[in-house]
């Protein structure tokens, strides 16, 4: 849909109020939206930054202390926004007597009274407490019924490729899940003892048979990942040594 053209009594009613009233006011004034209002102002050159002046800096430097910023900014006809980064830049700060005093509108140790007049006072009792509301037919066929699931439910035995290439597979509502390799060794062998790891014979992760599964504990298994940090003339004898190691431990059992 195209834009209803601007007329000139309306650009003058735009000069005339912008920065005294908001975006949204003046666009409700004139049947436009806040966006319109900012662009047309950007346009015909109303938001020309406007650099500070001895006069303006001189107010902001006496009053910023001990005066609300939204003030502050009405009496220098500038944005908040505006008053607030220069006061920044000057390393202006509000004072501990202002930051304590109902004006600032903090809640403090020191101003905890501040809004109090519209607290409920204690041992207030809503008035709709323990009433129900009032039954409604569109809002009821709305509502989740009973035994629904979200579209995004998986069912129990649903398997997943994980980022590292380990395949995991959902074995309980409503979100448990388990590692696909760990699974089928202990369908087979039983639980996996403290400490042990589950590797696959020729490193294909998505290849959980049983027949290429093997069991280490957390020291060889170490010790495996680190062997691509030695020379390959090294590996072989990394990996006898690991066996034999194994088959002393085996010995002592």
């Amino acid at each position: 849909m195209a834009q209803k053209p601007w007329t000139p009594d309306e650009e003058q009613y735009l000069r005339d109020h912008y920065r005294k009233v908001s975006h949204a006011e003046i666009g409700d004034a004139l049947g436009r939206s806040a966006c319109a209002i900012k662009t047309r102002a950007q346009v015909i050159g109303l938001t020309t930054r406007r650099r500070w002046n001895a006069d303006s800096l001189a107010i902001l430097k006496k009053k910023y202390a001990d005066t609300r910023t939204q003030t502050l900014a009405d009496l220098l006809e500038r944005p908040i926004c505006s008053v607030y980064n220069k006061a920044f830049a000057l390393g202006l700060k509000k004072s501990e007597a202002f930051l304590k005093s109902e004006e600032s509108g903090w809640l403090t140790k020191f101003n905890c009274h501040v809004g109090e007049k519209n607290r409920f006072p204690k041992g207030h009792v809503p008035a709709n407490k323990g009433k129900k509301m009032p039954f409604n037919a569109n809002s009821a066929a709305t509502q989740f019924k009973k035994g629904n699931r979200p579209q995004t439910y998986q069912p129990v035995g649903t398997e997943v490729v994980l980022e590292d290439g380990y395949i995991k597979v959902k074995i309980a509502d409503p979100n448990v899940w388990d590692l696909k390799h760990r699974l089928v060794w202990k369908n087979h062998q039983g639980e996996i003892p403290d400490g042990g790891v589950i590797r696959f014979k020729d490193g294909n992760k998505s290849n959980c048979e049983r027949e290429n599964l093997f069991l280490i504990d957390q020291a060889e298994n170490m010790l495996r990942n680190s062997r691509h940090n030695y020379p390959a003339e090294v590996i072989p004898v990394v990996h006898a040594l690991s066996e034999l190691r194994k088959e002393i431990k085996n010995a002592e059992k």
